[in-house]
């Protein structure tokens, strides 16, 4: 008698055949994702290789006009520099000049005022020249309180 439970040649060939079925189609699914895998990572490695070479272009880009910016910037300031020393060099002949001509009008008032003391032309000129110009007399001392009054009055009496 036969085993019902027994399996027959046919039905081992079978359940071998369909065993070897899905370990091929296992096989072929995970060539197929390993292939999608290396596609995806040379994808991504292109993306990031042309990625790469965008940002270096646009950083050479920056560079070359950073570059230029700043040798128009140097030359401003060159150009500022030796401007700035023109001028130094004019305001110093200028005030060197200022100098003598105020050393000058110095002697002047100063002589004319010896020849004519009551002259308030020449009182003015050298009040003007003590107030605006200071440092050409030296410091002046201080007018006690009750002659700068007597010298207002006397003021007033020659503007009337």
């Amino acid at each position: 008698m036969t085993d019902p439970h027994a399996v027959s040649v046919g039905e081992a060939g079978g359940i071998f055949a369909g065993a070897v079925a899905v370990l091929g189609l296992i096989g072929a699914g995970i060539r197929w994702t390993w292939s999608q895998v290396r596609v995806s990572d040379s994808s991504r490695s292109a993306k990031l290789d042309k990625w790469h070479a965008e940002l270096q272009a646009r950083e050479a880009k920056l560079d070359t006009e950073t570059e230029t910016r700043v040798a128009t910037l140097e030359r401003a300031v060159l150009s500022l520099q030796d401007e700035v020393r023109e001028r130094e060099q004019e305001h110093s002949t200028c005030q060197h000049r200022v100098d003598k001509l105020l050393f000058f009008c110095v002697m002047l008032v100063e002589e004319s005022e010896t020849l004519n003391p009551q002259s308030t032309t020449i009182q003015r000129a050298k009040t003007f020249l003590r107030r605006e110009f200071p440092e050409a007399y030296g410091p002046q001392p201080p007018v006690p309180a009750d002659m700068q009054r007597l010298l207002e009055k006397i003021n007033e009496g020659e503007k009337t």
